[in-house]
């Protein structure tokens, strides 16, 4: 483990010493803007990083945080009890930028009471929230601060997927529903956490429920639509998110307890918009769609019992309205057979279908 050390430590070494060139080109950035617009006109934004056990990726993390174009106010790393050199690389970051970087460390809590923790120390209005594996492009607060500027309360913009080593995948689909209602574009496809910045009247009214096993941030999104907190989409790359196995993400991959999660969610989102009146025709489809998409999700991963339980609460009218529906697919299916008989025709056609290559 030592000898490990000694060959990972000089990296490691290098990305921190990379990063204090950074420093040192920030004040000439700064000129620059300056010479572009005045820099009071620009909303300031702080960035938190919650990290746990991400020490292959913690670096290109924040050096990508002090590479923007327009400066974060500040950037606060949340360290969730990692047991790796996470907090020692991150520590490194703060003693050579000791007037933008801070380190909270704790124990081990999970993503949603990081992210908490690190919003609770911040005081700027708007705040960035930046997983630990993500790279946020040299643009990003440039892009959200423009957003900012117009009157928006959350603001996104496009992202890229890359690997475990940096290359890059294709685009992350995540583009506003044509409808224009940010509660129907998050069920359509929400964006991911890195490349959304919110204000803080936003995150402090619709805060991260650390009771959540997964799916927090959509959880987050889907209750500033409901009361009706204002979403911008910039059509500009803003974040690059990193698609690994670990099993230390920060973000929870799908899942059954992600389906079953979400099927409780959207039951309760339900709830709240009938009883404020704010249920559209709209919005109804695409919950159902949403209810029954995870129903199916839950008989594939041998949960039939709970597949059942989510169908029973699918409206089928509702659901043939939804703009992603489409016959002869598998929604199709389950909406005549249910679930569990879905489950069984895609298995069949797969089977059936004749090989590629």
């Amino acid at each position: 483990m030592r000898r490990r050390a000694r060959l990972i430590d000089p990296v490691y070494k290098g990305l921190v010493d990379r990063s204090a060139l950074v420093a040192r080109q920030l004040p000439e950035k700064q000129m620059r803007m300056q010479k572009r617009s005045p820099e009071a006109d620009r909303p300031a934004v702080s960035i938190v990083i919650p990290c746990f056990n991400a020490e292959r990726w913690i670096a290109e993390t924040i050096s990508s945080a002090l590479s923007q174009s327009v400066p974060p106010a500040e950037i606060v790393i949340v360290d969730d009890g990692s047991t790796d050199g996470t907090a020692r690389i991150a520590t490194g970051f703060a003693q050579t930028h000791p007037d933008l970087v801070r380190v909270i460390s704790q124990s081990n809590q999970g993503a949603p009471a990081a992210r908490a923790a690190g919003l609770e120390s911040t005081c700027s209005p708007y705040i960035s929230f930046v997983d630990a594996d993500d790279r946020l492009l040299p643009e990003a607060l440039a892009i959200f601060s423009q957003a900012f500027r117009k009157g928006a309360d959350i603001a996104y913009g496009r992202a890229y997927w890359i690997d475990d080593n940096g290359r890059r995948l294709g685009p992350r689909e995540q583009d506003p529903d044509p409808s224009g209602d940010a509660f129907v574009s998050l069920f359509e496809q929400h964006p991911t956490t890195t490349s959304v910045a919110f204000s803080r009247a936003a995150i402090s009214a619709c805060h991260w429920d650390i009771s959540l096993p997964c799916a927090q941030e959509f959880d987050v999104l889907v209750r500033c639509a409901i009361r009706g907190f204002r979403f911008a989409f910039e059509p500009e790359y803003v974040a690059e998110i990193r698609d690994h196995p670990s099993p230390h993400r920060i973000t929870n991959s799908a899942s059954a307890i992600f389906s079953k999660v979400a099927c409780q969610n959207i039951l309760n989102y339900r709830k709240t918009l009938i009883e404020s009146g704010t249920m559209t025709p709209i919005r109804s489809s695409a919950l159902h769609f949403a209810l029954l998409s995870h129903s199916i999700t839950l008989a594939r991963q041998g949960h039939p019992a709970l597949a059942r339980e989510a169908f029973r609460n699918v409206d089928r009218l509702s659901v043939l309205r939804a703009r992603k529906f489409r016959l002869m697919s598998d929604e199709f299916t389950a909406l005549i057979g249910g679930p569990v008989l879905s489950d069984k025709v895609s298995k069949l056609r797969q089977a059936v279908s004749p090989s590629k290559g």
